[in-house]
């Protein structure tokens, strides 16, 4: 028998609303109908506050199909639980609804790999996946997901954990997601330029390239990890095209264009 947990909300209040009626009416503006929807094989999508980077978020989602699986690669900003956390079986509850673990993509992971760590610690106050959970639901109500935390940059863990994925890609219709911000509380015209070196690198899928430049240009992306993770399993799946969708910084929204944070939703397909 499988051990469940529950994972409640942590950050529900505070980068959405902690109200279903009012969560879904922001979702209802953030998501368009009138895009076209694509099968895809990843996306990149930003974690903070809604009123931050949600149209940012809303016009990935808008452009994608939702499966009903879902893997969400997240960094760890916490610093709790192990280094590649898995979240166990169970649920996660949102305001007024609940999402299931899908059972089906850890088994996989768990059988074919001894570098996961089922944790609850990673994800117990990490806000990186839960925020991205409700768009998901919101296009696809019988959603399930599965979780991965990291907390590691290692090169050689994240290349057999990207391998891993491309093969359970291979195996289940299943769509990745892996959550980031862009650069971090640099001046306007700074961060810009940083950002853009680093989308270049992302769209051409030079997964190495991209962690090279983060550190010489000191580019503080949090997802660094899970960005280079869906990379690689781009890459081992042969997927070419990596688009931009959109992009913009905290200032766009503040007015406030010496400190920013910047978000990018990118979507990878064949």
């Amino acid at each position: 028998m499988k051990f469940r947990v529950e994972r409640n909300p942590a950050v529900a209040g505070l980068f959405y609303p902690k109200d279903k009626d009012k969560l879904f009416s922001v979702l209802s503006e953030l998501i368009s109908d009138e895009e076209r929807k694509e099968n895809v094989f990843g996306v990149i999508s930003p974690h903070a506050g809604y009123v931050y980077s949600g149209k940012i978020a809303g016009k990935v989602f808008s452009r994608i199909e939702v499966p009903e699986r879902v893997l969400i690669i997240c960094p760890n900003h916490t610093g709790y639980g192990v280094d590649v956390s898995l979240f166990p079986y169970g649920v996660w509850n949102f305001p007024g609804f609940s999402v299931e673990i899908d059972e089906e993509i850890n088994d996989f992971l768990l059988s074919n790999s001894d570098i996961f760590q089922l944790d609850t610690g990673a994800h117990l106050r990490e806000h990186s996946a839960e925020v991205i959970v409700p768009f998901l639901y919101y296009k696809r109500p019988n959603v399930k997901i599965s979780v991965i935390c990291l907390r590691t940059l290692n090169v050689k863990i994240l290349r057999s954990l990207g391998d891993l994925i491309a093969r359970l890609s291979e195996n289940l219709d299943v769509l990745l997601i892996a959550s980031s911000d862009m650069n971090h509380y640099e001046v306007d015209e700074v961060s810009r330029k940083k950002d853009k070196k680093a989308i270049e690198k992302i769209k051409s899928l030079d997964y190495d390239g991209l962690i090279e430049i983060v550190f010489e240009d000191n580019i503080t992306i949090c997802g660094i990890a899970p960005i280079y993770v869906l990379l690689f399993s781009a890459v081992k799946r042969g997927k070419k095209n990596v688009e931009l969708v959109a992009y913009s910084n905290s200032g766009d929204v503040t007015g406030d264009y010496t400190s920013v944070v910047g978000y990018a939703g990118l979507i990878i397909k064949d």
